[in-house]
């Protein structure tokens, strides 16, 4: 059963080897790499190293890895909700406001002691605003 699977990966690298080929030797101009050919090189990476399906393909190894990498993020949208800070009678007013958060790339972050007036700047801020 391992030999049907291998074989299948085999022909589905030679496909997009070949489906690669058939878009250089036809474009009319030098331009970047179709959706769907990245849609295939994508599907591929989840079976083979990124550097062995970019020199498969002739493709820029660095772009290829990102666009793996980025893969899942990039199809997801941040939702924001508006919230308000309500004071707790258990923890002091001077101790400040935490905000926790995961980074783009999977790391958590705990911004302490902030102070209600600061929140709007911080999250302006961490979204790209001003």
């Amino acid at each position: 059963m391992s030999t049907v699977n291998s074989v299948f990966c085999e022909n589905s690298l030679a496909e997009a080897v070949q489906r690669f080929e058939h878009w250089r030797a036809t474009r009319e101009k030098r331009g970047p790499i179709p959706d769907e050919l990245w849609s295939l090189a994508k599907s591929l990476g989840q079976r083979y190293k990124c550097s062995d399906l970019a020199k498969a393909l002739k493709i820029n190894h660095s772009e290829l890895k990102n666009r793996l990498i980025h893969n899942e993020s990039a199809t997801q949208t941040a939702t924001f909700l508006e919230c308000f800070a309500q004071p707790s009678p258990l923890a002091p007013e001077n101790k400040g406001i935490a905000i926790n958060f995961i980074c783009k790339n999977g790391n958590p972050v705990t911004i302490n002691g902030l102070q209600r007036a600061d929140i709007v700047s911080v999250i302006s801020s961490l979204i790209g605003g001003k």
